[in-house]
């Protein structure tokens, strides 16, 4: 063989291997170039069109109201201090507050001289810091509209969505799941194992103990404690929650047990039990699935105590891409708002357009529409 040959040889041996590695890239969801979204729409369009049927569930339709707990809205009050009682350990919720509360200048993404701005710091269990920021209108009284995000993800990535909020004259207040987004990770040490970063929720379960049975409370306190700050400081009309993933799960335990809350909205936040065994992208993480809850109240439960007296709207995306995809959260719909009849208004909504895990403009426009017609 000769020297050129030797080098075409190797050259060919080159750019298949590359040509390899892109496409693997390319499949596994690293390398998302051209046309990786047109090929990725097209899977899910395919993929999921027969996915979420009903054939797929381990239940039958009709027998779905039979998995709720709670059936007469004149036992909603003695469930919700049971659930209240679950998830805060014995405490209530006017009982947490902030660790420190500072006002600032300006947030780096906000520069107004017709707001006041906040940041509060809950510290709490295993050295986990909650970082909130708030935004106040110079106004005698406002309504109060907390935007909370979920896993691996931020409120600063969403400053476009926020703007309107701000601009409708609402008083913000920005979260983060705990050790996610602006929040801390801190280092702990667990005896048999050592020191190591506590950088995702699942590994809160290694620190459950008889004295300290689950972290569920983690998740809800940060808004308690903004919730907290923000009434006793201000005036307020009416409290509304929005959240995605994650933080639209902390939308609807956070409304479940806090009547304050007047309207809640959720997208893509959490889907019933029966709806996520035949699904293993839907499963869920450490605080969605853990038995302190659904043990003791089922998902259907929780968000007819959301909507109970007040409104309680859920969004998902039929081609969602990470879970909670397909329509059949519009079977639950129905059985919610028949036990509710006139004591509260539950709805759910599909887009069958979006092929991302997000929220949309549209869904903004739509959320604040729903409260110019109900303020």
């Amino acid at each position: 063989m000769n020297l050129s040959t030797k080098k075409n040889k190797l050259r060919l041996i080159g750019l298949s291997l590359l040509l390899f590695g892109f496409l693997y890239g390319f499949s596994v969801r690293v390398f998302k170039i051209f046309p990786y979204a047109q090929f990725e729409k097209l899977y899910l369009y395919i993929t999921y069109s027969n996915r979420y049927l009903t054939d797929s569930l381990h239940i039958l339709v009709e027998d779905v109201p039979d998995l709720m707990r709670v059936t007469d809205v004149n036992d909603i009050e003695f469930h919700q201090h049971h659930l209240i009682e679950i998830v805060l350990k014995g405490n209530n919720c006017e009982d947490v507050q902030f660790s420190s509360i500072k006002e600032v200048d300006s947030l780096e993404y906000l520069i107004s001289d017709e707001h006041k701005f906040y940041e509060g710091i809950l510290d709490m269990e295993l050295g986990i810091k909650s970082l909130v920021h708030m935004i106040i209108p110079e106004s005698d009284s406002f309504d109060l509209f907390i935007f909370h995000m979920g896993h691996n993800d931020s409120f600063l990535n969403y400053t476009d969505l926020i703007a309107p909020i701000i601009n409708n004259g609402y008083g913000v207040a920005l979260l983060d799941m705990p050790l996610e987004g602006i929040n801390n990770q801190p280092m702990v040490f667990l005896e048999g194992i050592g020191d190591f970063l506590l950088d995702n929720h699942d590994k809160l379960a290694l620190f459950e103990n008889d004295s300290t049975p689950h972290f569920i409370n983690i998740f809800v306190e940060p808004v308690l404690s903004t919730l907290n700050f923000i009434l006793q400081e201000f005036i307020i009309n009416n409290i509304v929650m929005l959240g995605l993933s994650g933080g639209g799960w902390t939308t609807q335990l956070s409304a479940a047990i806090d009547n304050r809350i007047t309207h809640s909205f959720s997208i893509a936040g959490s889907v019933p039990m029966f709806l996520r065994m035949p699904f293993p992208e839907n499963y869920g993480d450490y605080e969605q699935i853990h038995p302190a809850l659904f043990q003791n109240f089922g998902y259907m439960d929780l968000y007819l105590l959301g909507a109970h007296s007040r409104l309680q709207k859920q969004y998902f995306n039929y081609y969602d891409p990470c879970c909670f995809g397909g329509d059949l959260t519009l079977i639950y719909e129905p059985i919610i708002q028949d036990v509710l009849g006139e004591n509260g208004s539950f709805f759910v909504e599909i887009d069958y357009n979006s092929f991302n895990h997000e929220v949309s403009f549209e869904i903004i426009d739509d959320i604040l529409k729903i409260l110019d017609k109900k303020s």
